[in-house]
């Protein structure tokens, strides 16, 4: 195996960077923190592990930051699809769509976010931070917008229930998509979301 050359004085980001950066391709070969060790991480950047000790405390928070981006990247593909919808259902309906394509599109990243057990104890914050990343401040205003225009008919106050709902529903359509696509056949993931959009919207308009 090379040495990596040591950076220049100033450039110790570059590297912290370049770890994370293997650390997520890594994950999403793999699917899953436990099967990642730091010298896997480190020898995939030709650093040592006192290398990547000077810049995250232990594998644990290394991988925070790697969960970090990748909800991240994830919320900001939501946000992206949404941003120039001004109807509140239609918005609620691409928002899914965004939500089942990202998990098509990105299965690893997918299945590190929601669905290994690195997600789930990547520390105490990370139901804010799930909540943050994944967008769900815009699903509540979205479902927000809903009751107001009529077509959620349920209080105000059952608004982040609501939106619970609708984020259990399209992950579990999109989890399935990626480990179970033969569950959907012959309708396709995209015709099931938008018949249980439509079941849920009737639904909560004749509550």
């Amino acid at each position: 195996m090379s040495t990596r050359r040591r950076n220049p004085r100033g450039q110790g980001a570059a590297l912290r960077d370049e770890l994370l950066d293997a650390a997520e391709v890594l994950l999403r070969e793999r699917g899953d923190e436990d099967l990642v060790s730091v010298n896997d991480v480190v020898g995939a950047v030709g650093v040592t592990p006192p290398s990547l000790y000077a810049h995250f405390a232990d594998k644990a928070a290394l991988f925070v930051e790697v969960h970090a981006r990748l909800m991240a990247s994830f919320g900001d593909q939501l946000a992206a699809a949404t941003a120039d919808i001004d109807e509140p259902v239609e918005q609620l309906r691409v928002r899914g769509r965004a939500y089942l394509d990202f998990a098509r599109t990105h299965p690893e990243s997918y299945r590190a976010l929601f669905m290994s057990s690195a997600a789930a104890a990547a520390g105490d914050d990370l139901p804010e931070r799930i909540m943050t990343a994944t967008s769900y401040a815009d699903l509540l205003t979205n479902v927000e917008a809903c009751i107001r225009s009529g077509d959620i008919n349920v209080s105000a106050a059952d608004a982040d229930q609501v939106s619970r709902v609708i984020w259990a529903m399209v992950h579990g359509i999109a989890s399935m998509a990626i480990t179970m696509p033969h569950a959907w056949e012959p309708y396709g993931a995209d015709a099931v979301l938008d018949s249980a959009y439509e079941a849920l919207i009737n639904g909560y308009r004749g509550a």
